[in-house]
């Protein structure tokens, strides 16, 4: 199967967004403050296992919140979907990220905002202990066809010393029962600061979007990382929850799955065809890359991506 995208078209928007200089770089987590905001990358990866880079494709940021995503996967493989969400909801929160909220079942609204994370950190611990971060790194190994990604030092010490609203988050989850009695917590924040600094770049990212995209096997490898339904649960979630306080609106203008960080990337999945993976550092009020947001919609507009897409649309 042919990349159903003329790389000219893709070059162009590319070109288009690079005079973007609108958004400012993160900088409460003081690390990430020093990239340059002229930074851009975008990588393709089909499911057909064919590959396409632009710009910044081989520069290494961290992961930030798109390690969500392959933690809640991870969570599923170790504890099945049901007991994953016996802890973690299904809907968007209404709420910023980093919000100190949970829902009506005293749970994190869904495994995107920051409580939903740290809770999926929690219950990979509880399977995997000490072995858990490898557990993550071997992952995103398997998915992205590479190298054990290496936590970035210097990011982890930042994300540490500046993450008071994290660890308040973690001792509300303690408080409300979340957390078993007894349960160290900041063995899991530094487990989830850890998740964060993992160190990647946008051919990793688009080949890891690519992976859910074909049902949970690695579109080079063929090795299944994920059983199908996993990574639909994952695809689903990002649809509706991914872009933070941004999601209702990024899946009404865009409408496929997409989880961003606020390092400046972005993965975006499109089912059964492939994943693109964009880098760019700065970012709009909600924490969401720039340039990245453009080039997503620019992309749905331009080929019938939408999910609720028909032909009659356009008649």
């Amino acid at each position: 199967m042919p990349s159903p995208f003329d790389p000219q078209v893709i070059e162009g928007l590319y070109r288009e967004l690079t005079k973007e200089c609108t958004g400012q770089v993160a900088s409460y987590i003081p690390e990430l403050a020093k990239a340059s905001p002229d930074r851009f990358g975008i990588s393709y990866a089909g499911v057909n296992g064919k590959q396409q880079h632009w710009g910044d494709s081989e520069e290494r940021f961290t992961i930030q919140s798109i390690a969500k995503t392959v933690n809640y996967c991870i969570a599923q493989k170790l504890l099945g979907e049901d007991n994953v969400h016996k802890s973690i909801g299904l809907e968007p929160s209404g709420h910023g990220f980093n919000k100190i909220t949970l829902d009506g079942d005293h749970r994190p609204h869904n495994p995107m905002v920051n409580a939903g994370g740290i809770t999926a950190c929690y219950l990979i611990q509880k399977v995997c202990g000490k072995d858990a971060l490898e557990t993550i790194q071997k992952t995103w190994a398997a998915a992205t066809n590479g190298e054990v990604p290496e936590v970035d030092e210097e990011v982890l010490a930042s994300e540490k010393n500046t993450g008071h609203r994290n660890f308040a988050i973690a001792h509300f989850l303690m408080e409300h029962g979340v957390f078993e009695k007894g349960t160290k917590i900041h063995e899991v924040t530094d487990f989830y600061f850890a998740t964060c600094s993992l160190q990647t770049n946008t051919r990793k990212l688009a080949l890891f979007a690519a992976t859910l995209a074909n049902g949970g096997t690695n579109p080079v490898s063929r090795e299944e990382v994920f059983a199908p339904k996993v990574a639909r649960n994952c695809l689903t979630l990002m649809l509706s929850c991914g872009m933070y306080d941004y999601s209702g609106t990024f899946a009404f203008r865009v409408g496929l799955p997409a989880k961003s960080g606020v390092s400046g990337g972005l993965i975006l999945g499109i089912p059964r065809v492939g994943g693109f993976g964009i880098w760019s550092p700065p970012l709009d009020a909600f924490g969401n890359p720039v340039r990245a947001l453009a080039f997503c919609e620019k992309l749905s507009s331009e080929f019938p991506l939408h999910s609720c897409h028909c032909d009659c649309l356009l008649s």
